[in-house]
């Protein structure tokens, strides 16, 4: 678990993270609103092939990393899993995205039938 957590902070404080997630979920917000126009069903699929998409492509990482970790010195640990978990936070952003787009023209829709 300390793996992770290392990896974590490893990952976010590089300068300009936090600004890519930013525009990961401006990125998300517009598929969200273009593809999907407020139609709630719709995004839930999406969300969930897109979830599993996840799990999957964070499955195929780690059982490339693990086998890994014993040619990695022991204060450098965590770095092999920078990569899954920069993969977890970018999908998260994404799919954040993608469901505040969505409820941003649901609701715009709704204000324009009043």
């Amino acid at each position: 678990m300390n793996f992770i957590l290392a990896a974590t902070v490893y990952i976010t404080t590089d300068p300009f993270f936090w600004a890519s997630m930013a525009f990961t979920t401006m990125v998300g917000i517009f598929i969200g609103a273009v593809i999907y126009n407020g139609d709630v069903k719709e995004i839930r699929k999406a969300l969930i092939a897109l979830a599993s998409y996840c799990v999957l492509i964070i499955i195929t990482n780690a059982s490339r990393v693990f086998p890994q970790l014993d040619k990695v010195t022991p204060d450098l640990s965590y770095m092999p899993f920078a990569g899954i978990v920069t993969i977890v936070i970018v999908t998260f952003f994404y799919l954040l995205g993608m469901v505040i787009g969505v409820r941003i023209t649901k609701h715009a829709h709704r204000n324009l039938k009043k």
